[in-house]
């Protein structure tokens, strides 16, 4: 996948629409605020990026999904 991997992070189904955001505007924008390549593939998020932004990226999502 090109230098992808999941994300070591499980999402629950449900809250995956709002992680993604309308048009892709909440994962864009954590790829903005980590450095990141994000995608979802098989309703799993997968992501380019070092350990350190792994773990940034999985702060911002738990932002999101605790609201």
């Amino acid at each position: 996948q090109g230098g992808f991997r999941k994300l070591d992070m499980v999402i629950p189904e449900r809250f995956m629409g709002h992680v993604i955001g309308k048009g892709r505007e909440k994962l864009s924008n954590i790829e903005t605020k980590t450095g990141v390549v994000l995608k979802v593939v098989d309703n799993n998020l997968c992501i380019k990026g070092s350990t350190e932004q792994e773990k940034k990226v999985i702060r911002e999502i738990k932002a999101i999904v605790v609201r």
